[in-house]
């Protein structure tokens, strides 16, 4: 109790913890979900802005807590936890009625270090990060995300790195996510630059690189990490800052008419745009793109 107090005093938006019946009432409020389980927390926040959400990250870790993100109580993440684990699949970690994430028949840097591309590069190189999404469970997104960056003149290139650190960071495993980030930034620095940025596919894992890692960099990686931020591009982003050099053309695309529909990213609202999507997906002529009104996917991330 006396340590929820203290973050309390430096706490800019709820905090919801102690046994008035205020309180009382808000953390059972958030003791169950749409499924079955209960569970009371600890306590129930609220963040004002991103600054209380560093407070809660760097508060969680001091004391060994697990920060678990909650929006409408309906996600497909499970949000009560706590003994509910109990009903979790040991082995592998998924309620027994839950579907198990497919993996694909191959990883994207099995397929990569196989793929050849006989197109002669005519403009710059773009490194692509291989994130542990794309790698394992979207990997037919990552490859034509590779063929499509080529059939435009470009050659790619995956640089050895880790995963991105989105799954520990989402998860509150920040001293793990550090290490990481670290590693990233030794790996990537010397490599990305304005005529060789980094693109990536999965919104959450790219801008990861562009948003924490600054954060999460050690004295010594401070400085390297705002220069790999400053040249790191989620792949529509890249694409539209080309459009606007002039470097992709409508000629470059086929003219058959398509009507498309776009549901942003949580990500991309919060830490990008969704005009980038936009722009490219109304360049190639007869296409038209519209954005959806539709809000947040339910999937809960880090923004859910």
């Amino acid at each position: 109790m006396q340590q929820f107090k203290k973050l309390a005093q430096q706490f800019k938006g709820f905090l919801f913890y102690d046994d008035s019946t205020i309180h009382q009432t808000q953390l059972l409020a958030y003791a169950t979900d749409a499924s079955v389980y209960q569970e009371k927390p600890l306590a129930v926040s609220i963040p004002k802005d991103i600054d209380d959400l560093k407070l809660l990250i760097k508060f969680a870790t001091e004391h060994g807590l697990t920060l678990i993100p909650r929006a409408a109580g309906t996600s497909l993440a499970g949000q009560v936890v706590g003994s509910g684990r109990k009903y979790i699949k040991l082995s592998i970690g998924f309620h027994p009625d839950k579907s198990i994430p497919l993996l694909h028949k191959t990883t994207l840097l099995k397929w990569y270090k196989k793929h050849k591309n006989n197109r002669k590069a005519s403009k710059k190189t773009v490194y692509l990060f291989c994130d542990e999404f794309t790698n394992y469970n979207d990997v037919e997104i990552g490859k034509t995300t590779i063929l499509l960056l080529e059939a435009l003149g470009f050659q790619v290139i995956i640089p050895k790195h880790l995963e991105s650190g989105r799954t520990y960071l989402s998860k509150g495993f920040v001293k793990k996510a550090k290490v990481i980030a670290n590693k990233n930034i030794a790996l990537l620095n010397s490599l990305i630059t304005a005529e060789s940025p980094l693109v990536g596919v999965e919104p959450s894992a790219i801008l990861t690189l562009r948003d924490e890692y600054i954060d999460l960099a050690d004295a010594q990686n401070r400085e390297k990490s705002r220069m790999l931020a400053k040249h790191t591009f989620t792949i529509e982003e890249f694409l539209a800052n080309e459009i606007d050099k002039g470097n992709i053309t409508e000629a470059l695309f086929s003219s058959a008419s398509q009507d498309i529909l776009i549901h942003g990213h949580c990500y991309q609202k919060a830490l990008s745009s969704e005009r980038y999507l936009m722009k490219i997906l109304n360049l190639p002529k007869n296409c038209s793109a519209t954005l959806s009104p539709s809000d947040c996917c339910g999937m809960a991330g880090s923004f859910g």
